[in-house]
């Protein structure tokens, strides 16, 4: 419900003034801080990115382990140390298979029309970037 209130109070917005719009946005602050789920967002956020101090962490891990329903954000506080190292896996995995391609060049009939169409639309942008002929910028 809280959810469609902040759109609805934006979609408001665009043809009211200055201060009209400072006082919406400070409506759907205070809409907002009365939701319970935004304030388990903000928790969580701030669990996610380490900006709690130690005991509040703990405290929030504690809750979440000794109650998971207290929030929908209990599940991945209490499994974040799968989360990171599946999250790391999956960065490596990318380092590691990084599609460059091989250069890819137009090639062009006697009319000046393209001939490798199918192989530059398949193409990847970096084989793209590197099939481009090197020339001074005047001569492109």
């Amino acid at each position: 419900m809280w959810i469609f209130l902040p759109l609805l109070l934006l979609w408001g917005c665009a043809s009211s003034t200055q201060k009209e719009t400072a006082q919406q946005m400070a409506a759907i602050q205070r809409a907002l801080a009365q939701d319970p789920q935004y304030g388990a967002a903000q928790l969580f956020d701030d669990y996610l990115f380490d900006r709690l101090e130690a005991p509040r962490r703990a405290q929030f891990e504690a809750d979440c382990a000794a109650t998971p329903d207290i929030s929908i954000f209990c599940f991945s506080v209490l499994n974040r140390e799968r989360l990171v190292a599946k999250t790391k896996e999956r960065d490596n995995e990318l380092r590691l298979t990084r599609h460059r391609g091989r250069p890819v060049r137009p090639r062009f009939n006697a009319k000046n029309e393209l001939l490798n169409w199918k192989e530059i639309k398949g193409a990847p942008v970096g084989g793209l970037l590197r099939g481009m002929p090197k020339q001074d910028l005047a001569k492109m």
